[in-house]
């Protein structure tokens, strides 16, 4: 059977929001160049976590990218639990932080996922369709 993707998931536009809430001290004392400078490096910083972070599902594995040199590959096999968490924030905006236990006691932690149910359901998926071709 051939390795399908069944879903891609991202990081919410909250990391963002993030970025802002730490930087809003320093950037209410800094001069207004410096301020510029540095909120530009942070929010730079921010849209490249975004944007180089992804939750790939396939009929056979998950696999996290994080960041530029971070993938870490999970076989469905191996998914023993999915655990998602959301804040009211996260509750009202559609995001929150989903964790994958292994069976083997590792734990995957992925924070400001968007949509982070449809990935449960999607991860749950994986794991049914990996458990009926093994049956087969």
């Amino acid at each position: 059977m051939h390795e399908v993707v069944t879903y891609t998931g991202r990081l919410h536009s909250v990391v963002f929001l993030r970025r802002v809430l730490i930087l809003l001290p320093f950037l209410a004392v800094a001069p207004v160049l410096w301020a510029i400078l540095i909120g530009g490096l942070v929010m730079w910083l921010a849209l490249l976590q975004q944007e180089r972070s992804k939750i790939i599902v396939t009929n056979r594995r998950v696999i996290i990218k994080r960041g530029i040199r971070r993938t870490v590959h999970i076989n469905a096999q191996q998914i023993a639990g999915i655990d998602v968490t959301q804040s009211y924030l996260g509750l009202i905006l559609n995001y929150g932080t989903v964790t994958i236990c292994g069976s083997g006691g590792s734990r995957e932690r992925v924070e400001a996922v968007a949509d982070p149910f449809r990935l449960q359901d999607r991860l749950a998926y994986a794991d049914v369709a990996v458990a009926q071709v093994a049956s087969n």
